[in-house]
């Protein structure tokens, strides 16, 4: 019986802890890829509740979010729509912002987070009124 109970908490407990873990992924300092586009140009620093980044007129924006979702799939915001290799996943969360002044175009980010590696990620930023505001690679430095 002491076995049992002891298999079931464990049990629970990982799955309790496995949204964790994946959330925990994106937690860092992430450096933007030179190739990216838009509005985001320098690091981008996700802590469990703010999300910070360098804007292109060199500001630094640092605001709150919260996870709206977190979605896995064979790609990601602003990636290929089809994807031709059928073992590309990618579990992609959105993180949408609370109000802020710093960066009024941003409204939401997506990171996406590749299953084969945890130094390399996508991200899209989005205004709620026009679309895309940056978007690119970024690779973890801590």
């Amino acid at each position: 019986m002491r076995i049992a109970a002891a298999i079931l908490m464990m049990l629970s407990g990982g799955v309790v802890q496995a949204n964790n873990i994946d959330a925990a992924g994106m937690f860092g300092t992430w450096n933007v890829d030179d190739a990216a586009r838009g509005r985001i140009v320098g690091p981008i620093v996700v802590s469990e509740t703010q999300i910070s980044w360098t804007a292109e007129d060199g500001r630094r924006c640092a605001v709150h979010y919260r996870i709206e979702s977190r979605v896995e799939g064979s790609t990601f915001p602003g990636g290929p729509t089809v994807s031709h290799k059928p073992d590309d996943a990618y579990t992609t969360f959105k993180l949408v912002l609370d109000p802020q002044d710093c960066e009024r175009n941003i409204a939401s980010f997506t990171i996406s987070l590749s299953s084969d590696g945890i130094d390399l990620a996508h991200f899209a930023a989005f205004s709620n009124e026009r679309g895309a505001q940056g978007y690119g690679v970024m690779h973890r430095a801590s």
